[in-house]
């Protein structure tokens, strides 16, 4: 046979070969004995990050990633530290074998339907009592629609390594597939804060599972760490400022500061110390507020008021300080039609830690959402600004209220948004110079079609406005406030939702709130960042504001109130509760346009104990009075703030002995 013969021969038997093999990837066509299981030695990808492959399923907070600490083969394996704990006391998280964020896995294992697959992996650890579930997770083509029938196995980690094996059957539609190490335990209980387990030589394939290699006996760890407990809180050195790590993760976000039950184990950042690595969660506070810069899944940073016993929601929830404001951080894309709201964040730098003063920046999972957040000593306010080369467009709080004002706007009164009384009135809507429409954010026609016009709707705070109060009732009487340098910097509008908790707030529960069963709230003021700050006021003093209802209560197809004459005297049966500069809107509704309301404001000067007196200014039903303190005067008690120090201390500066405000608008 010649040598030319014998080539095209050995040619052809090989691309018949070459042929024959299988497509790289595909699951149909991989051999039986093949390994699907991406990079099982945990030997690709990054140190502390996760391995090439993998994913997880996060709920509550963990540590994941490679380490060359420990392996039973190779150099190095997998690991999950469990470092946070629900609200419910429940670590509930889990380390994949396949990419997955939990919920879907579209990058997962490719595997056969109606195919019965086995799988091994060697394990250690320590800190479990109870066994952790090693489930295969089967996911449709497209990673989503979870079979949640495919049984798996329970394993209890422990010091030394041990190899388990297991095998399942995929389902009909069953294209993805990820080896899920979930862990669904109680602290103490079950777990403890630190556990760890290690994960080593995973296969999955349609043979079974190769033979036991020789490695390592036994993890270096030869007990879990302690759990840390710092000193624990005490009362606050008035007009200081203070920075805590909480020693322990919570789980997603909390209206009633879940961390407070904890704050036995709490330890104090030293004063000058700004390199610190936080175990748990971190916690600014001064002498009116708490900010919870959280390690949750959802929303951002949470501010919660002082309010001590004048708070009606103590006893509810154990403790006086359960009344938040959620402080969202958005960035934008698509000129600010699309929003993504900040979510996850992570990790906090301390950049100021003083006495008297305390910055953190607080940057979110994505890394790319940041924003810089200062509090003062002694100070009613926080200051949120952003933070350069990162993502954080706008900056808003979700602080429900009934009614949102802008203080002496024009003519003297106040720019009143009622979101129960004027319902039907068209915000944002409208394009009138008061009742500009924000320029990015859509109306929501369908369901303003249905009989609710505010849905959907972000009207924007009237023009040259310096700041918006917002009138809380949901832990007692106080305000929040957003304040400002440039209103045409940052466009503030203001999200109507429906529903809320309009009908459990005295007094408006005996008002006219009674005929409407879809009343709404102001959920959300929200203001743009741009190169400027945000400033969240923290207005937390016992009866700094009251509304009186005048008129009776309002029926269903009947409109009736207390009837006034043009200059008639309305004396209000509550009495101002500090000395101060005091503002009285009053709300009217005209006699021949019962479906129109207006609004008329008062500044008064009164002495503590005063009684405020109301000269109406038109005829017409006079329904209610807000009374709120402005601003003060000398005999207005220093630990008492109004709106206007939050504005004097953040947006004007002193300048050769005058007063000048930052940016064009008029004070």
């Amino acid at each position: 046979m010649s040598v030319t013969r014998t080539t095209s021969m050995v040619l052809a038997a090989l691309a018949a070969v070459i042929l024959a093999w299988p497509v790289a990837g595909s699951a149909a066509d991989a051999p039986a004995t093949a390994n699907i299981a991406p990079n099982g030695g945990a030997e690709k990808g990054e140190s502390g990050k996760l391995p090439e492959g993998w994913g997880r399923y996060e709920n509550t907070s963990a540590e994941v990633g490679a380490t060359d600490k420990e392996f039973y083969t190779g150099k190095r394996c997998a690991f999950m530290r469990i470092t946070g704990f629900g609200d419910d006391g429940v670590a509930c998280t889990g380390l994949a074998v396949g990419k997955t964020g939990g919920y879907s896995a579209p990058e997962g294992i490719s595997v056969k339907p109606n195919t019965t697959y086995h799988f091994s992996f060697y394990i250690a650890g320590d800190g479990f009592k109870r066994k952790i579930s090693v489930n295969p997770w089967g996911f449709n083509e497209d990673g989503k629609g979870r079979d949640r029938s495919i049984k798996g196995i329970s394993v209890l980690p422990a010091l030394e390594w041990k190899r388990y094996t297991g095998s399942f059957k995929t389902g009909a539609k069953t294209r993805k597939a990820v080896l899920m190490f979930f862990v669904y335990s109680r602290e103490h209980r079950d777990v403890k804060q630190g556990a760890v387990f290690y994960i080593d030589d995973v296969y999955l394939g349609e043979a079974e599972p190769p033979a036991p290699a020789k490695g390592s006996v036994r993890i270096k760890t030869p007990k879990l760490a302690a759990e840390v407990k710092g000193e624990g809180y005490s009362p606050l050195k008035p007009g200081t400022v203070r920075i805590w790590d909480t020693n322990r993760k919570y789980k997603h976000f909390y209206v009633n500061f879940v961390a407070w039950k904890d704050r036995a184990g709490w330890s104090q950042v030293p004063y000058g110390k700004t390199d610190h690595k936080f175990r748990g969660e971190t916690v600014m506070e001064n002498d009116h507020m708490f900010l919870f810069l959280h390690s949750g899944r959802q929303s951002g940073p949470i501010l919660y008021a002082k309010l001590g016993k004048a708070n009606p929601n103590a006893k509810r929830y154990g403790h006086e300080h359960s009344v938040h404001n959620a402080l969202y951080r958005v960035w934008w894309e698509d000129g600010g039609k699309v929003h993504h709201y900040d979510g996850r964040p992570r990790m906090n730098r301390i950049e100021k830690n003083t006495a008297s003063e305390a910055v953190i920046v607080n940057v979110a999972g994505d890394k790319v959402n940041a924003g810089r957040y200062r509090i003062p000593a002694g100070k009613h306010w926080l200051e949120i600004t952003p933070v350069k080369g990162k993502k954080a467009d706008e900056t808003g709080y979700h602080g429900e209220a009934r009614v949102m004002l802008v203080p002496n706007y024009k003519d003297g009164n106040d720019y009143v948004m009622d979101s129960a009384e004027d319902r039907y009135k068209t915000y944002g809507r409208s394009g009138s110079p008061d009742q500009p429409v924000h320029p990015t954010r859509r109306i929501d026609t369908a369901r303003a079609a249905k009989d609710k016009p505010h849905w959907g709707s972000y009207p924007m705070t009237p023009p040259g406005s310096k700041m918006l109060i917002d009138l809380q009732m949901t832990g007692g009487q106080f305000m929040w406030t957003m304040t400002y340098p440039s209103w045409k910097v940052a466009k503030p509008y203001l999200n109507w939702a429906p529903g809320g908790r309009l009908d459990k707030w005295p007094p408006w529960r005996k008002g006219s709130l009674k005929r409407r069963g879809d009343a709404g709230v102001w959920s959300a003021p929200y203001g743009c960042l741009g190169n400027q700050k945000i400033v969240v006021g923290v207005i937390n003093s016992p009866g700094c504001w009251h509304p009186e209802i005048v008129g009776t209560p309002l029926k269903a197809g009947k409109v009736d109130g207390k009837v006034v004459k043009v200059g008639e005297k309305y004396t209000c049966k509550w009495k101002a509760s500090y000395a101060g500069k005091w503002r009285m809107t009053a709300r009217f509704r005209d006699d021949k346009a019962p479906g129109k309301a207006r609004y008329y404001s008062k500044q008064v000067t009164m002495e503590k104990g005063g009684e405020f007196v109301f000269t109406c200014p038109v005829a017409g039903k006079l329904e209610y009075i807000i009374l709120y303190l402005y601003d003060r005067t000398a005999k207005t008690p220093v630990k008492v703030g109004t709106p206007m120090d939050v504005y004097r201390e953040t947006i004007k500066t002193k300048q050769k002995g005058k007063t000048k405000q930052k940016g064009k608008e008029s004070s």
